[in-house]
């Protein structure tokens, strides 16, 4: 899952969420849906807003969001659906 085609998906999923419209918590869910075909739990959503803060400056919340969708990515969720 370190594979170069891997984190340029990664990124360019990450830029199409931060690209989106609504607030942090409307985004998480937004990419639980896409990736899990399902909600996000609230534990979800706060973990996803813990690691958005961890990930990445307010003057970098785009390459935040592009690492918060590679950690999805490698999920074993994400890895047994798709």
């Amino acid at each position: 899952m370190n594979h170069p085609l891997v984190h340029q998906q990664a990124k360019a999923w990450g830029e199409r969420i931060f690209k989106s419209a609504g607030s942090v918590e409307d985004k998480l869910r937004e990419l639980h849906r896409i990736s899990f075909s399902r909600e996000a739990t609230a534990g979800e959503i706060a973990w996803g807003t813990a690691a958005l803060e961890t990930l990445g400056s307010a003057q970098n919340r785009q390459e935040a969001w592009s690492s918060l969708c590679h950690i999805i990515m490698n999920r074993k969720e994400f890895i047994y659906v798709f």
